[in-house]
């Protein structure tokens, strides 16, 4: 609450890729994700 950059780690429930949406007042958002297998 009140801040103004948020960190989303999506990748701890096996999510591979996403669509962060920034909510305001927030600047930013940096979201995490899991690594998977190449190819």
């Amino acid at each position: 609450q009140g801040g103004t950059f948020t960190l989303n780690n999506t990748g701890v429930l096996g999510s591979i890729t996403s669509q962060p949406l920034i909510n305001p007042p927030q600047a930013a958002i940096l979201t995490t994700e899991s690594i998977g297998p190449s190819g």
